[in-house]
Order: structure tokens, then sequence, then C-alpha cells
């Protein structure tokens, strides 16, 4: 059942069926509704406004893009980056720009933003899919998620060891779900990768989940980033809010105690006896997976709303997930675990509830 609202709060909200408690979505850090980076925002808009209708290669700059840049690929580890107005723009300017000279080979669940109209080459990240990169003449590029947050799976990057070391090979990781949130991942990846010479890392993807911000980021070196400024969609699109990149640059302090509270909520919910066995979850990620097709009734019948859709056809099961956010209070989350609670004594030892575990 779909329901319509017109008012977000992070915790609630108010649909044409009544008030829910909602547990879905993907600002983790709880940045879309906070007061304090809300006014942000508007400071920012009062410096810049809410939009910057030029092109980052007109005469006329703005140095807090470049700020930006510097400050967030600083954070991760990277030579150089470029922020644009979404994740989606990041990935086709990259494939786009850039993907044209090599083979591209992809990992199920990759975003089909990064896709290109060439043949989908599809591998698994093995030893097969290293023997596949392997027999293919001249560079390749393999893409993937840094993690998969609709069935919560991570991506081993052990596999790579297996690809020939005098193959030129660029990894291109979708990090969106990542930032904010598993960044210390994304810094392991970045420091494994460096281990091999014939390999070069690009790590992009949306800064609108965790971040809350309505922008996409490209980093990699700096060879690589001054031919994507070349390209005339980098030249021709409309650049990210320069707001928003204020407000980022004002927020570090806030941002850290939302990443401290986030993980609070997570763990108050997932150590409950009660729940482990019941989703599927990765370590310090806020996301539960059930495929227990009856949860999302029983739980929007106690006034909880959570992710559920069918996935990847409209014919596929339900896929329900449970979404802790820092906007949560500790009573949101015991009031669930609760409600969960009642469900596992309603249905018994024997109950269909208990379906994954971590």
């Amino acid at each position: 059942m779909n329901h319509y609202t017109n008012k977000l709060t992070g915790r609630t909200v108010l649909t044409d069926q009544g008030e829910y408690l909602y547990f879905a979505g993907t600002a983790y850090l709880g940045l879309d509704v906070h007061e304090t980076f809300n006014a942000a925002i508007q400071e920012g808009i009062g410096q810049y406004g809410h939009h910057f209708g030029a092109s980052r290669l007109g005469n006329l700059k703005l140095s807090v893009f470049e700020d930006f840049e510097n400050a967030f690929t600083s954070k991760m580890g990277y030579e150089d980056g470029i922020v644009v107005s979404s994740g989606t723009l990041a990935a086709q300017l990259f494939v786009q720009a850039y993907g044209k000279n090599f083979a591209c080979f992809y990992i199920k669940g990759t975003h089909p933003s990064l896709f290109q109209n060439q043949p989908h080459k599809l591998i698994t990240a093995d030893t097969d899919g290293a023997l596949q990169i392997n027999q293919e003449d001249g560079p390749a590029m393999v893409l993937f998620n840094a993690l998969d947050p609709l069935f919560c799976e991570v991506i081993d990057f052990e596999w790579l060891m297996e690809i020939d070391p005098k193959k030129p090979l660029t990894v291109v990781v979708d990090a969106s779900h990542a930032f904010g949130v598993q960044e210390k991942l994304l810094m392991q990846v970045n420091r494994f990768i460096k281990r091999f010479p014939n390999i070069s890392l690009v790590l992009l993807g949306s800064l609108g989940k965790a971040y809350s911000m309505p922008a996409g980021i490209i980093m990699g070196d700096k060879s690589t980033m001054d031919q994507l400024r070349k390209s005339p969609l980098f030249g021709g699109s409309s650049p990210a809010s320069p707001a928003y990149l204020y407000a980022f640059l004002k927020s570090a302090t806030l941002i850290q105690t939302q990443y401290e509270k986030l993980l609070y909520n997570r763990q108050l919910f997932a150590e409950a006896p009660s729940i482990k066995p019941f989703f599927k979850t990765l370590n310090e990620f806020p996301v539960f997976v059930s495929q227990n097709q009856n949860l999302v009734t029983f739980l929007q019948q106690q006034k909880v709303l959570i992710s559920s859709f069918r996935y990847p056809t409209p014919d596929a099961a339900l896929l329900n997930r449970i979404v802790i956010n820092a906007s949560h209070s500790k009573q949101d989350i015991l009031n669930l675990i609760q409600i969960l609670n009642d469900l596992e004594k309603e249905k018994g030892e024997h109950s269909t509830f208990r379906i994954l575990s971590s």
C-alpha cells in the first residue's frame, strides 16, 4: 500500500493513513531535518543563493566548490575530486568521459547509472571474474558497489589479487550508501588497492544519502579528474548547490555527533536478543533486511512504516528493510523492538519471522 505525505520529520511521517513511526529512507545521519544543518544551509543561501546558474568552466568562480572538493578528497585519502549535482551525474560523467576507453565489467548489483550503452559484461567477484578480466585484451575496468544496501552485502576485494599484475585495471567503486556511515570500509579499500601498481581506484557516488545533500562526487588521481573536467558533460551541467557545500564545510562537529548517535541507535536495535535472528545486516550499517513477506503489513497495523518494494523486478518478492537513522529517539527504537517482540510471541517458536541472520 502506498502512503502520501506532505511532511517529513525524520522520526515520523503524517500520511493520508495517519501518523507512523518512520524506519525507511537513506538519510542515515538525520541531517535532512536537523535544525542546525538547515540553519547552515540557510546561511549558505544568504551568501551564494540557492543555485549557481553558471558553468564551472565560466570566468566567474565560486571558491566553495574547490574548498569542498579539497576537504572531502583529503578526508577520504584521494589526490583530487570533482563535485557535481547528483550521484547519477557523477556516474554518467565518469563512464561517458572515461569509460569508453576500457573493456568494462560489472558485478551484480551495480547501480544502473554506471552502465554504458555497450553490451554489459557481468562477472562475479571471484576467481572466475578475475579470469575473464585477464583474458580481455587491453586495459579493463570493473565497476561495483562498496556495499549493497538492499541485501546488506559487501564485496570481498581479495579476488583482485588474482588479476594479472601486468594488466592495467581501473576499479570503480560506488560509495553512495557508504559515505558518512561506512567510511572506514572505504579507507580500507583505498589502502588495499594502493598495494597494486597496475590498479587505479576511482571512488564516486551520491552525497544525498547520509549527508543529505543534492550532490555527487568523483575522486581519483589528478590526471583522471583533469580529463573529466574537460568533458562537455561537466562544463554543460549545472553544478551542485553551493549552499549545501557551504553547510557541509561548517558542520564537521555536527556530522560527527550525528554519526555517534546513529551508531548508538543502531546498536540498541541490533543487540536486542529477540532481533538478532530475524534480520540480515552489516556491522555498523543501519539497515536490517527481512524476507518475511508479512512483516510490512504487521508493522503498518502498529503504525510503523518501513522500506518495502519489489526488487529487482516488479514481479519479485517484496524486499523489506528497517532503516535506523540518527533522528530516531531511544524510545522510538525501544518501541520498535517491543512491537517485534510481540510479533514473535504471537507467532511462537515455529515463527516464519525467523528468516535471516547476519
